[in-house]
């Protein structure tokens, strides 16, 4: 055969045989591996009896740490709003007294009567001790928390005072899991990373799923929880654009193992049931997820979403062999980039931390999550509709970590006796759920279905 020949005959060949191989790659399940039977049985850690933290004298409910950044100030123009007129008591904090009274004077006045001002370096252990005795609640957005968030921790720990923030650090909670996690169990402290966009749409999402699969499917044995992001119309803010960067680094000057980087139970010590063999729980690959009809990848926030989720299984009661996976459909990201194109000239593309996108994505932002509880009996599924308007990267975030710290300074929003290392839905789960719901009027959140 000529050149010509065998060269017509191989294409031939390749266009035969691409379209098989892409289908196949395209068909391929989610990565899971065995798990031992007992584990469908295990029962949830116990819950130490020790007495809960005395915080009622406390001359704060809610101090909000880092408020004179980006997301802070986000935070705290909505603790501002939503507290007035209430009586509950609240500060903000940082090292600069300047900025935080200009950031209390730039408040509405009759929002800003009354709010507190706390000056605390992230570095000073021994001020940040004071200011957690002085609340019930820390809420942290001074990011990246690698750097800034330890010490705080450890104060917070000690001192019995709940905490949460917007952390997406996985390496970083880790550390602080088995730093800190004892004191916090001794001291009653409630210790939660992650709630904002990482992770409260897809842990909390989870445990409405699972809910919802448990009441239609009584007696059913839910096998894996998969999300699914429908529509992500926001941009990256600069916490988590230097989150990621960190992690990257401490990767590559091997501050990091890569075998935790690809630890699906990173966030979960001393695992012994492991369904997940991969991180985001989709894979690496584009393909079709059949059970949730789905053209997708895995989702851009699933290293931390996942392994935030996956700890909630291990603290709530049988769902111990649960796998979970984190998809985004490729419809959605080409809704985004149609969106984002509107405000292309005014985005900061690599934006740094404290620096945000323009108003119009803030405020038309809007994202969707669909989350499907997957039973054994390949026949029961379930599934519930999470939505959110505004900006998931700034707008949403700052509601998100607004309404996690009053929950927790809500004893009854407690979905749990005892302090510790936490996520949203074991520490706080349907009360936040339904505070979320009706917050701004019941227009900001929901979950459907």
């Amino acid at each position: 055969l000529s050149p010509d020949t065998m060269a017509s005959h191989w294409c031939r060949v390749v266009l035969l045989v691409l379209p098989v191989v892409l289908g196949a790659l395209l068909l391929l399940p989610r990565p899971w591996q065995p798990v031992p039977e007992e584990c469908w049985s295990a029962p949830a850690p116990a819950v130490p009896d020790l007495p809960e933290p005395a915080l009622a004298q406390r001359e704060y409910q809610v101090v909000l740490f880092g408020a004179t950044g980006f997301t802070g100030r986000l935070v705290a123009q909505y603790l501002s709003r939503r507290l007035a007129g209430t009586g509950i008591a609240w500060a903000v904090a940082g090292r600069s007294e300047g900025r935080l009274e200009k950031l209390v004077a730039s408040l509405p006045e009759a929002e800003a009567s009354g709010v507190g001002i706390v000056v605390a370096d992230a570095g000073d252990l021994e001020a940040l001790k004071a200011m957690a005795l002085r609340t019930t609640v820390v809420a942290s957005a001074a990011g990246p928390y690698t750097k800034y968030g330890s010490l705080l921790v450890q104060a917070a720990a000690e001192a019995g005072t709940h905490y949460a923030d917007l952390s997406g650090e996985f390496f970083w909670e880790r550390r602080m899991i088995d730093r800190f996690g004892d004191a916090a169990v001794q001291s009653g402290a409630k210790i939660v990373f992650s709630c904002g966009y990482d992770s409260i749409p897809f842990d909390l999402g989870a445990l409405m799923a699972l809910d919802k699969f448990r009441s239609a499917y009584p007696g059913g044995q839910p096998e894996q929880v998969v999300s699914v992001v429908r529509r992500s119309r926001g941009w990256l803010s600069g916490g988590t654009l230097s989150a990621i960067r960190e992690v990257g680094r401490q990767v590559y000057e091997g501050i990091e193992s890569l075998v935790d980087y690809r630890d699906p139970y990173l966030l979960v010590p001393n695992a012994t049931c492991r369904p997940d063999s991969d991180v985001s729980g989709w894979g690496p690959l584009p393909r079709f997820d059949l059970d949730t009809q789905t053209l997708g990848v895995q989702h851009f926030m699933a290293a931390i979403n996942a392994r935030v989720v996956r700890r909630s299984f291990s603290l709530l009661p049988g769902l111990a062999a649960c796998r979970y996976a984190e998809g985004m459909s490729l419809a959605s990201i080409v809704d985004a980039m149609r969106f984002l194109a509107g405000f292309w000239a005014d985005l900061p593309l690599a934006p740094q931390p404290g620096q945000g996108p323009p108003e119009g994505v803030l405020v038309h932002g809007e994202g969707r999550v669909e989350v499907f509880a997957l039973g054994r009996d390949r026949a029961q599924k379930s599934t519930v509709q999470v939505w959110f308007n505004g900006d998931m990267g700034y707008n949403c975030t700052s509601k998100m970590l607004a309404e996690a710290a009053l929950c927790l300074a809500d004893p009854s929003c407690h979905s749990r006796p005892g302090g510790g290392m936490l996520t949203p839905a074991s520490a706080m789960g349907h009360h936040l759920v339904e505070r979320l719901q009706q917050a701004e009027g019941g227009t900001f959140m929901g979950f459907e279905g």
